[in-house]
């Protein structure tokens, strides 16, 4: 039995709005409860030569936290992210993300993710969250 799940992408979204022209684009898909992304950095997210720069690499571990949160609760935002960098990206390597909830208690909900070198496995990045739920009134349409 398939499992039925909700991303938010709204247009101009840094990590997945398909009208950003300078967003990282991801096409959100989840797999065993976690929420993934498929991403191949280029040069121009380089920081050190031939290395991603850190800011991307935890945009893009904000962007699976948020869908994973946003699947099992609509209007949440990040309060917290610590990520901790493992080994560098470079540009034209493939990787695979991932996000998946921890647990959640009141508005507080906690989270963590990964990103891979899509080849191997290997782990480059990691990070745990905590994203609050908004109250109804703080929702934006």
């Amino acid at each position: 039995m398939s499992q039925d799940y909700k991303t938010y992408s709204p247009d101009y979204c840094f990590g997945c709005g398909p009208e950003n022209p300078i967003g990282l684009h991801l096409d959100i898909y989840f797999e065993d409860g976690a929420a993934c992304a498929d991403f191949t950095p280029t040069l121009v997210h380089s920081g050190y030569p031939n290395r991603v720069h850190g800011g991307i690499v935890a945009a893009l571990l904000d962007e699976v936290l948020a869908q994973a949160v946003y699947n099992e609760q609509a209007g949440a935002v990040t309060a917290r992210m610590e990520t901790t960098f493992r080994k560098p990206l470079t540009p034209e390597e493939p990787v695979e993300a991932r996000g998946w909830v921890d647990g959640r208690r009141g508005r507080r909900i906690t989270c963590r993710g990964e990103v891979r070198r899509a080849s191997d496995g290997t782990l480059l990045a990691e990070a745990r969250g905590v994203f609050m739920s908004l109250r109804r009134d703080q929702v934006i349409p």
